[in-house]
């Protein structure tokens, strides 16, 4: 098991956990386990406790046990009273639903680089 480093990358879920504010612990600690779970660097079907998971990432207990509540929402974990969560296997439907994400979201993107080079260029002027 490989471990999660804290620095992004192209592959970054962004705002697509449930997001709210920009800087947050919370959303840092969503996107890094998130990260973790979709790269199986977090072993389908494993166990995971608040504590490790915080340990393992350097976060704050109270920041994780946010992220782990927003992941189980979105049902990449599943909560196990008293013992932690379940990590859920990433499922064929789940690779086509960001497939299909990633498709529709793609033009949106490419119209908002382009608005951000419009205006540097107007900038310049």
């Amino acid at each position: 098991m490989t471990q999660a480093t804290r620095t992004p990358t192209d592959a970054s879920p962004g705002g697509e956990w449930g997001r709210s504010h920009a800087g947050r612990q919370s959303d840092e600690a969503v996107d890094l386990i998130g990260q973790a779970i979709l790269r199986c660097e977090l072993t389908p079907g494993a166990l995971v406790s608040e504590a490790e998971l915080a340990a393992r990432f350097g976060l704050r207990r109270a920041a994780t046990r946010v992220a782990l509540e927003r992941l189980s929402v979105i049902r990449m974990l599943r909560p196990v009273p008293r013992r932690g969560y379940v990590v859920k296997p990433i499922t064929l439907r789940d690779v086509h639903d960001l497939f299909r994400l990633n498709f529709l979201c793609a033009p949106l993107a490419v119209v908002g680089n382009f608005a951000e080079v419009d205006a540097v260029a107007q900038h310049r002027k």
